[in-house]
Order: C-alpha cells, then structure tokens, then sequence
C-alpha cells in the first residue's frame, strides 16, 4: 500500500478520525489573528459579458468573509452585486477594506482565490500593491485534507469543503439550502442579473445566494475549531 492508501485503511479499520498531529499543528501554528475565512463565488462566461474580459474567464460576482479573533468571537460581511455590471472593481475595493492590513486569509483551495486576486490588480493597477499584499496572508485548509494529515474515513477519498465540512461539523448542512453548490450559484446569480424576476423571486434568489457563501466561510471556522478540540482532546 502507498503511504495515502495505509491512512485510509487505517482509519477505515478504526472507524475514526485520523490525524498527523506534529505536521497540523505544524501548519496551525502559521495562523496569524485576526483570521479572515473567504470564499468566492465566479461566474465564467462563454461569451464576455463585460469590457476587459475574456471567454470562461472567471468573473468573482459574490464573497463571503467571517472575521474571527482569538476570542472565537466571529464577524460576517459580504459582498454580492446583482446590478449585472462588472463587479470586480467594487469587489477589489471590498476586499481591500474588509480583510484589513493584518491577519491569515483563510481559503479552500488556496489557488482560485490567488489568481482572481492576482487578475483584479493586473486589471486595476491602482490597487495592485494592496491586491497583491492580501496574496501573501493566504492560508489554505484544504492543504491538510488533500495531503491526508486529516483524514475521517467517511471523506471516502474526496476532500472537498462539501465533503470534509458537513463531517467535522455534522449540525450544518448543505441539502438544505435552495442553493447548495457553484453551478447553482452561478445559474440563480445569472436569473438575478436578468430582469426578468419579480420583486419577491429576487428576494428569494439574492437570500439563498447569501445563505450558501455565508455557510462556506463558517464552515470553515467550524472544522478548525473541531479539528483543534480533536487534537486537545487526544481522541484521533
């Protein structure tokens, strides 16, 4: 057996949670409060929508951020624009105030995150530095599921936020929100941008959009909590 497919016997055989405890805390302690979880949502067009934009380029149109400090105490902001103008100027400037000058980024999948904000300051040089300073501060939780120092046999071999979210935090669940992955994101943010919906669809529309970005950024906050009670607790 390879080394990934002894962790997945392993924790298949003991029904519980594995975890590489020196290698974890090892990346735990890269954490830098305040810590900023974010998540985009994109929407990528085969046909551009707007100026200075390429087909399937991805066009970030909603971000969800929870500020947490040392204290667990936790603060939620977001950005959504459903004029059906560019966003990507006023998602810059959003994420240049919101996430501050000091802190740990932390995302999923650290490399969608990186390149929407490394092509906002190429497409802003005005904000460029601070665009490009928030790059620095980025941490990636996905790292510890996709290299299995954090592996629950119920991951099944998949480490996507969907998967690895709902396990360490079994109360918060994506099957019941109207909006419950990215294809759907996009789908109910291109029928908000359309004109055609009534007052009270888009109301419904523009909630669920909110509820699934939200939901991403605090499960986040969640798993690391967990993750941290797992290891002090010594039950891995």
């Amino acid at each position: 057996l390879s080394k990934k497919q002894k962790i997945q016997w392993e924790a298949v055989t003991r029904n519980k949670v594995m975890i590489n405890v020196p290698e974890v805390e090892e990346q735990l302690k890269n954490l830098q409060y305040p810590l900023f979880h974010l998540d985009f949502e994109a929407i990528n067009y085969a046909v551009p929508r707007h100026d200075n934009s390429s087909p399937n380029q991805q066009i970030v149109f909603q971000a969800s951020i929870h500020k947490e400090l040392e204290d667990k105490k936790l603060e939620h902001s977001e950005f959504l624009d459903i004029s059906g103008d560019d966003p990507r100027r006023e998602l810059a400037l959003y994420l240049i105030k919101t996430l501050e000058k000091e802190g740990s980024i932390v995302v999923y999948y650290e490399a969608f995150e990186r390149t929407r904000i490394e092509e906002l300051a190429v497409l802003f040089p005005d904000l460029s530095d601070a665009l490009l300073e928030l790059t620095e501060r980025l941490w990636d939780l996905n790292y510890m599921f996709k290299t299995m120092a954090v592996y629950h046999p119920n991951f099944r071999g998949k480490n996507s936020i969907k998967t690895v979210g709902p396990i360490f935090a079994p109360s918060i669940s994506y099957t019941d929100l109207l909006v419950n992955n990215g294809e759907k994101a996009q789908a109910y943010y291109s029928l908000l941008i359309s004109g055609e919906l009534t007052k009270k669809e888009r109301e419904k529309y523009h909630k669920a959009l909110s509820a699934y970005c939200t939901q991403d950024t605090y499960i986040m906050v969640v798993v690391i909590w967990k993750i941290k009670e797992i290891i002090e607790d010594g039950n891995y």
